[in-house]
């Protein structure tokens, strides 16, 4: 739900859309936290992935 309602305040396309209204230091601040979130996942995401080679891996043999 939180996401969706940042990128209601973040997209271009929606009248809520507040992303110019913010400071540059709001916004350098905002674009670092949503990267970083954005790390994190693909991360953890990566992980599984291997995980699951690993395990599909094993049966195999």
């Amino acid at each position: 739900m939180a996401v969706m309602l940042l990128r209601r305040l973040i997209s271009s396309g929606s009248q809520a859309f507040v992303y110019p209204a913010l400071s540059p230091a709001t916004q350098s601040s905002l674009r670092a936290l949503l990267l970083s979130a954005q790390r994190s996942l693909a991360l953890q995401h990566r992980g599984r992935g291997r995980k699951f080679s690993s395990a599909a891996a094993a049966r195999r043999a």
